[in-house]
């Protein structure tokens, strides 16, 4: 088979490319091709991934993907498939195993390694127990002699590792994933582990009988005819740390076991005659055709929201949290009408509601519902016949079980050889600030490390400023970005922490690090995050004590309402116990006051501020304290347009895609004392909040999985530099975009008044209307 693998990649060098990344444990080559006609360059082309022979009696395995790659180069029929997908097949991914039943005995099933855990009277490992995901918890074995055995760790074979590195080097483009296997006729889906249904089963289900029905068509009549269906529920049993749900896992939509066709007289079902050989390539070779096809029908499709199902994986290691949420109910909400947005709005100041996602006239909103307002919601809900359906029936369990999961996701790095970093886990503030520690030792020429303050509870305020000529060279844009104002938003500070990446350790945008300085905040509320962790997952708010006497029943203020701009106008508290709560008076707080600080210091030069919030995929800017239009909205729109579709053409498909638009009129309500409206109001032309990407399932809104962490980290990066790009063309053909930098230091009353033509709000002291001054 090897052999005939180095004759067609010497054949068709131009298309075809062969990899030996690992040997395996008796020091054979793990080998597998790549073919495509632009050399895996055109990032836009799906993956098809074919895996065979994990299981190394199952001969007829291997011989498929062989025909496969027979049809993509000495036989292309379907011209299609090669010019429009780049394929991996990988037809031995068990050489040892493989071998040893052509040599020993013919019914061998797993590989031939030996270690401490299991000797030489039971070597091997069952590859298809092996990998991470839910390893070792149904359908498997601890017993090294049995067939089932998973290994003493997930991804302790070097089989399953080089499917594991396949993913990684091409998981946002696999969209189809097949692992070959005899017999049965089957074309089998998650979930493996438990019976339970993915979210994207319709779909996994509608091409997994396209593909059977495919293959029925050219399969011999005294074949049985494929079946479709849930694996554990087709083959009545359970297995995990299989390959189809860790891919599946990982977020490849269609990822299937093919069970290939057996006879059941003698060992037919093993050891198929071979004149059966060739037919059984060609009826498979028909349905992987039309699964690469239909694959490529739901590529970056609406958001599949599978990763509910798999709550129970990956993490961070050192929290637990005594949140007091045990009788706490969630809901979904909607989506609805424009009409109901407003009174769902007011409908939560009411009943002291916490929206994990906002209400949105196209997509479900996330609330959770205390106790004693659930069957008072419930009726209101009725009353204006707004749609509703559970979410979760107790959150603090589902955050319990969040917390495993995020507990061995940096289990999962560390047993891989990985590095544990800020941008590809949850990690807490002195890990991040370490990290930041580190990167302004390792680039001292371009890095600055700077403690602005201390918070309230008396942890550093740290950020970094960088730049390749020391912040000295006045006429250079300085870009500002900041997160986790909002305690509970764990994904920003990883995406303000991989943009610092992309500055120091991995510059791959060199006029981004020429051409401006940064300055980059991971942490704003360092009090509330850490709180976070240790105590209260959706704690929201600051840890202050000091804005009203019930503070100490009630600490904490919502930094992004506590800025001076319509300070206390709209969608913010005067109650201390309200997560919108927004302080006793504008800038309360030594973090929004360290924002500010920043923000004041270098309004003159400061091109763009972004505040990094999380979750629902938006792109917002001002005006939001009341929904009205900037001077520069089709700028700020144009600029942030940029960002959407550079985003979207690098998100997964199963994320939600991005909307752009003014705060008030995306989300449908308003609030004052917002972070982006007092940037804006200083002059900052370019001022937004980024929603970054949530999963509707689980609590996995704020905690998103961690295995998407880096996803979400690369896509807003590629995103930010679209934007910026496009901001600096319309400011070379609009120079009057660019705003007089006056910096104003004026408080505001909490009341609205009429806007007249020069005065938007009503003053201790007369201000222009920020639309009106002077460019």
């Amino acid at each position: 088979i090897h052999d005939y693998m180095a004759y067609i990649e010497n054949k068709y060098s131009k298309t075809v490319r062969m990899r030996i990344p690992k040997v395996s444990f008796e020091k054979r080559p793990i080998r597998y091709l790549k073919i495509s006609t632009t050399n895996f360059l055109d990032e836009t082309k799906p993956v098809i991934f074919i895996s065979g022979g994990i299981h190394a009696r199952e001969w007829i395995s291997p011989a498929t993907i062989v025909y496969a790659i027979r049809k993509l180069t000495e036989d292309v029929t379907e011209l299609d498939l090669l010019n429009n997908f780049d394929w991996v097949l990988l037809p031995v991914l068990n050489p040892d195993g493989y071998e040893f039943t052509f040599i020993h005995d013919r019914f061998w099933r797993k590989n031939r390694s030996v270690n401490s855990y299991h000797n030489k009277r039971c070597p091997g490992v069952d590859g298809n127990r092996n990998y991470g995901i839910l390893w070792r918890t149904a359908g498997t074995s601890n017993n090294p002699c049995s067939e089932i055995y998973g290994g003493n760790k997930a991804f302790s074979e070097m089989e399953t590792q080089v499917v594991r590195d396949v993913f990684r080097e091409y998981i946002n483009r696999v969209d189809l994933y097949i692992d070959m296997h005899s017999y049965g006729s089957m074309v089998l889906y998650s979930w493996a582990h438990d019976g339970s249904s993915s979210n994207y089963s319709q779909v996994l289900h509608s091409v997994g009988v396209a593909m059977a029905q495919a293959m029925d068509y050219y399969t011999l009549s005294n074949f049985p005819r494929y079946a479709v269906g849930n694996s554990a529920k087709i083959l009545n049993y359970k297995a995990s740390g299989t390959a189809k749900d860790y891919a599946h896992f990982l977020g490849v939509p269609l990822s299937y076991a093919i069970e290939l066709p057996g006879l059941s007289n003698g060992t037919q079902g093993f050891h198929l005659e071979p004149k059966f050989i060739e037919n059984i390539g060609k009826a498979t070779w028909a349905g992987i055709a039309v699964g690469a096809q239909r694959a490529k029908k739901f590529r970056r499709r609406p958001p599949a929201r599978w990763s509910d199902d798999i709550r129970k994986v990956a993490g961070s290691d050192w929290m637990r949290r005594a949140e007091d949420r045990a009788q706490w109910k969630s809901y979904f909400v909607g989506p609805p009408i424009k009409e109901h947005v407003k009174t769902l709005v007011i409908l939560g100041e009411k009943m002291d509601l916490d929206y994990l996602s906002p209400p949105h006239p196209e997509r479900e909103a996330i609330v959770l519902v205390p106790p004693r307002k659930q069957q008072e919601f419930i009726k209101t809900l009725k009353n204006f016949t707004i749609k509703y359906r559970s979410h979760a029936e107790n959150v603090k369990a589902t955050l319990d079980r969040d917390d495993e999961r995020i507990r061995n996701w940096t289990n999962i790095i560390s047993r891989n050889g990985g590095a544990v970093t800020p941008y590809n886990s949850y990690l807490c503030l002195d890990a991040i600030y370490g990290y930041m520690h580190s990167i302004s030792m390792r680039h001292k020429k371009t890095v600055t490390m700077v403690t602005a303050g201390h918070s309230f509870e008396g942890r550093p305020i740290k950020y970094l400023k960088i730049s390749t000529t020391n912040f000295h060279k006045k006429s250079k844009k300085i870009i500002f970005v900041d997160a986790a104002i909002h305690a509970r938003e764990w994904i920003a500070p990883p995406v303000v922490t991989w943009i610092i990446h992309k500055l120091t350790d991995d510059v791959t945008e060199p006029n981004m690090l020429n051409d401006f300085d940064w300055i980059l905040m991971p942490v704003v509320n360092p009090d509330g995050y850490e709180f976070s962790f240790s105590e209260k997952r959706l704690w929201r708010k600051t840890r202050s004590t000091n804005t009203d006497p019930q503070s100490f029943r009630c600490p904490g203020v919502d930094g992004n309402r506590n800025f001076d701009f319509a300070w206390g106008a709209t969608g913010s508290s005067s109650n201390p116990c309200s997560d919108t709560y927004r302080g006793n008076r504008a800038f309360s707080e030594v973090e929004t006051r360290t924002v500010r600080d920043i923000l004041n210091t270098y309004s003159y030069r400061i091109y763009m501020y972004i505040s990094m919030h999380s979750f629902g995929s938006m792109i917002l800017y001002p005006w939001g304290h009341n929904s009205s239009d900037s001077k520069h909205s089709f700028n700020l729109h144009v600029a942030s347009s940029a960002m959407v579709k550079a985003i979207r053409n690098a998100s997964l498909p199963h994320f939600p895609d991005y909307v752009n638009g003014n705060s008030g009129k995306t989300i449908f309500y308003t609030a004052g004392g917002a972070a982006d409206d007092y940037a804006h109001n200083l002059g900052i032309p370019y001022s937004y909040t980024f929603e970054l990407p949530g999963l509707s399932g689980g609590m996995h809104g704020f905690e998103l999985h961690p295995m998407h962490i880096k996803q979400v980290c690369k896509e807003t990066w590629i995103g930010l530099v679209a934007g910026i790009t496009k901001a600096t063309k319309l400011t070379e053909k609009d120079r009057s975009f660019l705003m007089i930098r006056c910096v104003r230091r004026v408080a505001f009353r909490a009341r609205l008044k009429e806007p007249s033509d020069h005065h938007r709000w009503g003053p201790v002291g007369l201000m222009p209307d920020p639309e009106l001054r002077t460019t």
